[in-house]
């Protein structure tokens, strides 16, 4: 996927759990921007890691980065 899309990919995720109840928070968008901005300047985050990160954080209130690595780590090394 490109950016175009990962990014889009996310807004998406937002907007289907704001569809099932989840309320509006600004605090979303700053992070689906720090989500883009770790994909830009990182080697490891792909796609996966990107959905992992947003949904884990809408579900929990959690940025896991380090489960996120492993994640990566574990699908690099496959």
């Amino acid at each position: 996927m490109n950016t175009r899309e990962i990014e889009k990919m996310l807004h998406n995720i937002h907007v289907d759990y704001l569809a099932m109840g989840r309320k509006w928070n600004q605090q979303d968008m700053i992070i689906i921007d720090t989500i883009m901005h770790l994909y830009y300047v990182t080697d490891w985050l792909d796609w996966e890691e990107c959905k992992y990160l947003f949904m884990h954080y809408i579900e929990t209130g959690i940025l896991d980065f380090p489960e996120a690595q492993k994640m990566a780590r574990k699908r690099l090394t496959a």
